[in-house]
């Protein structure tokens, strides 16, 4: 009979073949830093409760929404509120809506009676720069300014003992006080006057002086 013979065929090694390859590493995304912006000491939104909330005899500071709100009755105490810095001579931006009264920042803080305060006035569209002492403001120069609204930007640098003012994009005054002297607390303020003084701050940027 034909008989079939089988052949013993020695085995080869076949690599096996999937059809999803192997997952290799994928090297690391380095991203770059941003680089990092040293002259800034705050930049505010009132987002979070980081300012002093508190109630006197006439006078009220507080959250109101993203806001900080400061209020004082009529011919009463102005309300204010500061905080301590890195630095003494610095630049500060503020969004202010004024819906009455006077409304700025404070600079260069002591002590209850000795700081001095740039604010503006929009009932006369002016700006005031004032010292506290004893217990009132003592008016160190005031200017008049037509683009000083209900709401307003104000940019106040202070270097030394000069103070320079620009409001709503305008450079207004360098103004030299002899007897401002360093501190590194700054702040808000709302003065009263024969109105209420109702005052919001929306933003707030401080920065190192150029």
């Amino acid at each position: 009979t034909r008989t079939a013979i089988a052949k013993n065929i020695a085995a080869t090694t076949t690599p096996i073949i999937t059809r999803t390859p192997r997952r290799t590493a994928t090297p690391p995304i380095t991203d770059t830093p941003a680089p990092v912006d040293k002259s800034l000491l705050l930049d505010d939104g009132f987002v979070t409760n980081e300012w002093a909330e508190a109630t006197g005899p006439t006078w009220s500071t507080r959250y109101d929404g993203k806001r900080y709100h400061l209020a004082a009755q009529a011919n009463g105490d102005a309300a204010w509120a500061y905080r301590p810095f890195d630095a003494t001579n610095i630049h500060m931006i503020a969004d202010i809506q004024i819906n009455s009264g006077q409304g700025g920042l404070a600079l260069r803080y002591h002590a209850e009676n000795d700081f001095v305060a740039v604010v503006l006035v929009p009932a006369t569209q002016e700006y005031r720069i004032v010292q506290r002492q004893d217990n009132q403001f003592i008016e160190i120069t005031r200017g008049a300014n037509p683009s000083i609204q209900r709401d307003n930007l104000l940019e106040v640098t202070v270097v030394g003992k000069e103070i320079t003012i620009t409001i709503n994009g305008n450079l207004i005054t360098s103004t030299t006080i002899d007897t401002l002297t360093d501190s590194a607390r700054f702040g808000m303020i709302a003065i009263p006057d024969t109105s209420d003084a109702d005052v919001l701050f929306s933003h707030l940027t401080v920065r190192t002086a150029p």
